[in-house]
C-alpha cells in the first residue's frame, strides 16, 4: 500500500521447512555473503524507504520480506 511514502513493491517469500530460531537466523546471516550483500545493496540503492526482513520459528518454516519504492522510469535520452 502506499504509506505516504509513494507506492512500493513488497516481495514476500516463505518456506514450510523446519525453520530455526531466533539466535541461530542471527548466526547464520553474519556467517553468509550474500544476505549481508542484498542488505547492504538496498540500503546504498535506497536507503531508509528499502526494508529488508526475516522472520522464522522451528518447526514453522521462514520467510523473507523486502519492499522497495517503486518510480517511474527515466524518460529516454532524446
Amino acid at each position: 500500500g502506499d504509506d505516504g511514502a509513494g507506492p512500493r513493491l513488497r516481495v514476500r517469500v516463505r518456506d514450510s521447512g523446519a525453520g530455526v530460531s531466533g539466535a541461530e537466523l542471527a548466526r547464520r546471516r553474519a556467517a553468509g555473503l550474500g544476505l549481508a550483500s542484498v542488505e547492504r545493496r538496498l540500503e546504498r540503492l535506497y536507503g531508509a524507504a528499502a526494508t529488508f526482513a526475516f522472520r522464522s520459528r522451528p518447526g514453522s518454516g521462514t520467510e523473507v520480506e523486502f519492499t522497495l519504492p517503486v518510480t517511474a522510469p527515466a524518460a529516454p535520452p532524446p
